[in-house]
């Protein structure tokens, strides 16, 4: 009978042992994601910024072109 009951404590003492590492790798896995939910949010951030700065270097690109086009107009007035 001792046996049985030392054999049940050592499979318990097992188990137990497996929720502590089950434990331990939900939290390293929820940390995980939640840093993966940042980095998107970070990502999406950073996409916005670039489609802005984008943005401005087209309306910058218009711009030139229209000051070259006056300046050229400019130009042929003089001659």
């Amino acid at each position: 009978m001792k046996r049985v009951e030392a054999e049940m404590n050592q499979s318990i003492g097992e188990m137990e042992k497996e929720m502590e590492d089950y434990e331990e790798e939900k939290k390293a896995l929820e940390s995980i994601s939640t840093r993966a939910v940042e980095l998107e949010a970070e990502v999406l951030s950073l996409q916005e910024d670039l489609n802005a700065s984008l943005a401005g270097v087209e309306e910058v690109a218009e711009l030139k072109e229209e000051l070259l086009l006056v300046g050229e107009g400019r130009e042929v007035g003089r001659v």
